[in-house]
């Protein structure tokens, strides 16, 4: 099932900036994350997960897709609110 979107949408510049956008808030994240000591999940009595594990990496992620989104509707003149909105409820929700 193909969406009704815009062709800069589609476009292979909006998915690079998008993953390098991705990239920097990975690494911004990490950063910030390690400084608070906080980055690495390291699994006690209650955890789900035997290994240690890093964590906020989900908040890269929306960042990027969000900045993607954004410099899409820059360039098409869309603003494809709805989607935007559900990703930041789910972002925000968790899972």
């Amino acid at each position: 099932m193909t969406a009704n979107l815009p062709a800069s949408f589609e476009s292979p510049a909006v998915l690079v900036l998008a993953a390098l956008a991705t990239l920097a808030a990975g690494h911004l994240l990490a950063r910030l994350m390690l400084a608070r000591g906080a980055l690495p999940d390291i699994p006690n009595a209650r955890s789900s997960h035997r290994r240690i594990t890093p964590r906020s990496g989900g908040v890269a992620v929306f960042g990027g897709w969000a900045a993607g989104m954004a410099i899409a509707a820059a360039f098409s003149g869309a603003t494809p609110a709805a989607m935007f909105s559900a990703a930041l409820f789910i972002a925000l929700v968790g899972s």
